[in-house]
């Protein structure tokens, strides 16, 4: 056994780590910063394939310790923006320029940054290159204003408008008074709209990211009201969609209050609450596009009975293709955000949608909701307006970090749909199996064969007579 044990542990642990302290502080004497004054003092909101002409100066280049012989431009990230043309200037030990200059393009919306690298260019391995590196130019790069975005814009609620005329032909307003009378279903719904929903999404944002803006993302995003294409999802699904529709209405009347009141005091713990405005010109507008629309359908409902009838009939094939709409037009729309998706993203956009369909159902399970009922209520509170979170966000953040947040409700409005068209297939699938056996049922029955409803039928025809017979007797 060793003498020393177990302090030679101890020793060797040292041993090993006394190269690694001699590597450490090398590399930090060599990489001392310098100053680089740089003109522009930062790159702000430089657009995507736009270019900016930057010029900076060395002034205290002399005092690095070594002789510098190149000056190397360097970007922190190329996906976001990159040096073109000349990044390498190599300078003369008794000749440094006053000024020297080089152009920055943007790439993608982000932040990066920029530095200068100074070198003695002697890349030897008994004498590796001496490297000195200044402090850093901030750069911001953002996304241009295009023409995809308002074709989208207009034409979603262009085709929300039209859908709702034909709920509104499709809604029973006796249904509505009474569910307002005893608001119990509104009630369960919006305790899980503007209770559970901003609480879950306080704690998942917390648990899955680290950077205060995409946290705030998720946050709003579970702040925000019902709707969207919430009612649309209720009726293909065979829910309650008078309840639905109520439900849309107080939710989004709700939100005046109930969104700076999670904001300005939740949010606090994330953010600088004076940098926040709440989009009621958007929620607003929300209120109305739900309300104008589903108007008209009842006037068409009470004045024009024929027009309301063929606008019934539309309401599920068009409530399914403005679904197919917005997700495929959407995702071609917004094709940029993917490059900024990560798993975060996609598990923060999928967890709001799906606990909230779980807590919604559940609770209304424990209410003991039909299942119509219940249905309306989760979709409902697993269906966020996307849109209110995604002005909010526009309108409090700079850019790029607005359009960098916005992809937290776009990765839900993407995620939302998955388990609906999931459980839709499911309905369609058994709905056909169903008529299926009831087509073939009927063609059995008409070929002549004995069914029981066939039987009964023989014995009501037989019996008077059996009796008339007996009479006789």
């Amino acid at each position: 056994m060793c003498p020393l044990w177990p302090i030679h542990l101890f020793i060797l642990y040292l041993f090993l780590l006394c190269p690694l302290w001699f590597l450490c502080t090398g590399v930090a004497s060599a990489a001392a910063a310098f100053q680089a004054n740089f003109i522009p003092e930062n790159i702000k909101k430089l657009e995507e394939g736009a270019q900016q002409i930057i010029n900076f100066t060395v002034p205290d280049i002399s005092d690095l310790g070594f002789q510098p012989k190149q000056l190397d431009v360097i970007t922190a990230d190329c996906q976001i923006a990159q040096v073109v043309g000349n990044k390498t200037f190599y300078i003369a030990p008794s000749d440094v320029p006053e000024n020297i200059s080089f152009i920055l393009t943007g790439l993608f919306l982000g932040h990066t940054t920029v530095k200068i690298r100074a070198s003695d260019d002697e890349k030897t391995a008994e004498a590796p290159s001496k490297t000195a590196y200044s402090e850093v130019l901030s750069v911001s790069v953002i996304r241009p204003w295009r023409t995809i975005d308002n074709v989208f814009i207009i034409s979603v609620a262009v085709l929300v408008g039209l859908n709702y005329i034909n709920m509104g032909c499709s809604l029973d307003l006796d249904i509505v008074k009474a569910t307002l009378k005893k608001p119990i279903g509104p009630a369960v719904g919006l305790v899980s709209q503007f209770l559970f929903m901003p609480l879950m999404s306080f704690a998942l944002a917390h648990i899955i990211f680290t950077s205060p803006n995409m946290r705030l993302g998720l946050f709003t995003l579970g702040c925000s009201p019902g709707g969207g294409a919430s009612n649309m999802w209720t009726y293909l699904l065979g829910g309650n969609l008078n309840l639905s529709i109520t439900m849309t209405f107080l939710s989004n009347a709700m939100a005046f209050a109930a969104m700076p009141l999670w904001l300005f005091t939740l949010g606090r713990q994330i953010f600088d609450s004076s940098k926040i405005n709440i989009p009621y010109t958007n929620i607003t507008s929300s209120l109305v596009v739900l309300v104008l629309p589903v108007g008209i359908g009842l006037i068409f409902q009470r004045y024009f009975p024929k027009i309301s009838t063929f606008c019934r009939r539309l309401l599920g094939p068009c409530s399914l293709f403005m679904i197919l709409f917005i997700v495929i037009f959407g995702i071609f729309a917004n094709l940029y955000m993917f490059k900024i998706f990560t798993w975060q993203v996609a598990l923060g956009g999928l967890g709001v949608a799906w606990l909230g369909y779980i807590f919604g159902a559940l609770l209304a399970k424990i209410f003991r909701f039909s299942l119509e009922d219940i249905i309306a209520i989760s979709i409902e509170t697993g269906v966020q307006n996307t849109g209110i979170a995604i002005v909010l966000l526009r309108f409090s953040l700079p850019q790029p970090d607005a359009d960098l947040t916005s992809v937290i409700p776009v990765a839900s409005a993407i995620m939302m749909p998955i388990p609906l068209v999931t459980i839709l297939i499911i309905f369609r699938i058994r709905r056909w199996i169903k008529e299926k056996n009831k087509s073939s049922y009927d063609m059995y029955d008409q070929s002549g064969s004995t069914t029981p409803d066939s039987n009964k039928m023989l014995e009501s025809s037989t019996e008077p007579a059996y009796i008339k017979i007996g009479n006789g007797v």
